[in-house]
């Protein structure tokens, strides 16, 4: 096998070194404004994507943040996702019969924290217990220690108790469906909205997934 050794290279009709060569490593350095599959660099620390995308090829892995001070449990960004699902109504008792009008999800993945938007319509006959909407696009992190979300709708089928205040979204660990409690005022533990129609519901809801 043969061996080239160089300690740069330069374009023909070019006025200065494309790549350095180092002699003592034998790595080497882009000059600036030299191009690699539509990335250049500035010859310096900076790298520039010109077209196409970053692509992380090995999952787990990502844009690591750990020459910056800081006292977390890691500093690699490894994941990022945004998409839609289909929320559905989960009675805690009996199936009965959901039908719905409207039912839109969507969500949106930073690293182990993820958001989502909820807006369903339906109506529901036969069923009970607490009212529960799933299927969550992520489990929640086993860790949770519960995440709190706000939620509203336009028209309920039924009243709550006058010792409860507002219902709020409630999702406890190692779940993809989330109940709604209410804080009663007279020192007793919450209450559950329980199964009947909604117009417009809205929920908005983040986060931890493991």
């Amino acid at each position: 096998m043969s061996t080239v050794k160089v300690n740069a290279i330069r374009g023909v009709g070019a006025s200065s070194d494309a790549i350095t060569i180092h002699n003592t490593d034998g790595t080497s350095t882009l000059s600036s404004g030299s191009k690699l599959n539509n990335c250049s660099t500035d010859g310096t620390t900076n790298l520039t994507v010109s077209d196409g995308n970053l692509v992380i090829g090995t999952a787990g892995h990502g844009i690591d943040f750990s020459a910056t001070s800081g006292t977390g449990s890691s500093e690699l960004l490894h994941d990022y996702e945004q998409g839609t699902f289909t929320p559905t109504v989960i009675p805690s008792g009996s199936a009965g019969t959901i039908s719905y009008t409207d039912q839109y999800g969507w969500y949106i993945r930073v690293g182990n924290c993820v958001s989502t938007w909820i807006m369903l319509n339906f109506t529901q006959s036969g069923t009970s217990g607490n009212l529960q909407v799933g299927s969550l696009p992520f489990t929640s992190s086993s860790s949770n220690h519960g995440d709190i979300g706000i939620f509203q709708c336009n028209d309920m089928e039924n009243s709550w108790a006058s010792n409860v205040g507002q219902f709020n979204a409630y999702l406890a660990a190692s779940k993809t469906y989330m109940e709604f409690r209410g804080t009663k005022d007279n020192g007793a533990a919450v209450a559950y909205l329980d199964m009947q129609d909604m117009q417009f519901m809205r929920v908005q809801i983040n986060y931890r997934t493991d």
